[in-house]
């Protein structure tokens, strides 16, 4: 059995998803924050999930559960991917419960074998520095309003956009929902880290540096800056995910105060 839920039916499968509770996106698609697809095998009683947004999906239950297993095979293979390969993606990152379902992934596509790879999540619960300590003179930082308040308008600002869209419907959407630190340095913008996924006193973070600049502390400041704002404004965890072989992001999160707290392997499926 193979069922798409109706929005007002996410509720239903909250505890499903549990085993992938640090993957906050999750959260906010059941929330309604990000709109997303969820399908499951029995709406009546769920006891296997999937979603996708983007260039991630995310899979609970078992493949011995057969009508559904064999149902999302087909879903992926056939409706799934093709569009993808439509919108331009060349992959998609799944984030499954269970190692049960690595064989059945070994299937989806012919002469393309999936990559498997492992995450890093890490996580900070308080705020362990002061940016201020950290920011280097000639650079200066201020919110995501701020920066597109700026007159002239500041050089690479479509940059920042480009980020903005990827996880929010618009920059509306983003500036009624997330929150972001920009990195400027005489009259451009030079980094960012924005929250993602804000949902019940959580959220995650996005950062970069232009290259340019990078290896000055500024990825640590605006790192620093946006876990501050995040609790100022009353969330009390923040997230962190990362390829393991990502060690400059690794320590990146370290020095701004988070803490592994577990890796997970991931099937990256070709398009």
């Amino acid at each position: 059995m193979f069922k798409k839920l109706l929005p007002e039916q996410y509720p239903l499968v909250r505890a499903v998803f549990n085993p992938l509770d640090h993957h906050l996106a999750i959260a906010s698609i059941l929330e309604g924050n990000t709109l997303a697809p969820v399908y499951v095998d029995d709406p009546a009683d769920p006891r296997a999930a999937f979603t996708w947004f983007h260039s991630r999906a995310f899979l609970v239950g078992s493949p011995e559960n057969l009508g559904f297993s064999q149902a999302l095979h087909a879903h992926i293979q056939y409706r799934l991917l093709p569009q993808l390969a439509a919108d331009g993606q060349d992959a998609i990152i799944l984030y499954a419960s269970s190692s049960e379902w690595d064989p059945w992934a070994e299937t989806l596509r012919p002469g393309k074998p999936p990559i498997h790879s492992v995450r890093q999540y890490f996580r900070t619960l308080a705020l362990t520095k002061n940016w201020r300590k950290v920011l280097l003179k000639g650079y200066t930082l201020c919110s995501v309003e701020e920066a597109l308040a700026i007159q002239p308008p500041l050089q690479n600002l479509d940059w920042l956009m480009e980020e903005v869209v990827s996880e929010r419907a618009s920059l509306d959407d983003f500036l009624q929902r997330s929150f972001g630190i920009c990195v400027i340095h005489e009259g451009t913008l030079v980094g960012w880290c924005l929250s993602e996924y804000n949902t019940n006193g959580r959220c995650e973070v996005g950062v970069a540096t232009a290259e340019e600049h990078q290896r000055r502390g500024l990825g640590t400041a605006a790192s620093l800056a946006l876990v501050e704002e995040a609790f100022r404004r009353g969330f009390h965890e923040v997230g962190w995910h990362c390829w393991k072989r990502n060690t400059p992001s690794a320590a990146l999160a370290q020095k701004s105060g988070f803490q592994l707290v577990e890796e997970h392997n991931v099937i990256i499926i070709l398009v």
